[in-house]
């Protein structure tokens, strides 16, 4: 897993990367130390010749339901935010799905999102 900034602007974090060509870079694993310089959030590359999943477990169900099959599988990156911070799996998988959602019975959100792109 090869990471990539995520620059800010006017002193806040945007979503992603905003330089022409990163999806080629982070691929190819072009990314150094000084591209880090500067303050800035770290990100991944989904999907790529490495096929990377980010299992998102959106709601509280969904977290504790993910900590648990996590356990029965290889060790993965795990991130999120402080109120949620075990709530992203990173994976590699073999066949790449385009996008996933699991809903929840009793409510309208996501309970699981796996995004490749």
């Amino acid at each position: 897993m090869d990471p990539l900034p995520i620059p800010y602007e006017d002193g806040h974090p945007t979503k992603g990367p905003k330089v022409s060509g990163w999806q080629k870079r982070a691929d190819n694993g072009e990314y150094a130390e000084s591209d880090f310089g500067g303050p800035c959030n770290i990100g991944v590359l989904l999907g790529g010749t490495k096929n990377l999943t980010d299992i998102d477990c959106d709601s509280p169900e969904a977290v504790l339901i993910g900590s648990e099959i996590m356990k029965t599988m290889p060790p993965t990156f795990t991130f999120g935010r402080p109120s949620k911070p075990r709530s992203h799996y990173i994976n590699r998988i073999e066949v790449r799905p385009e996008y996933i959602r699991i809903h929840g019975l009793a409510f309208e959100e996501y309970l699981i999102e796996a995004v490749t792109d």
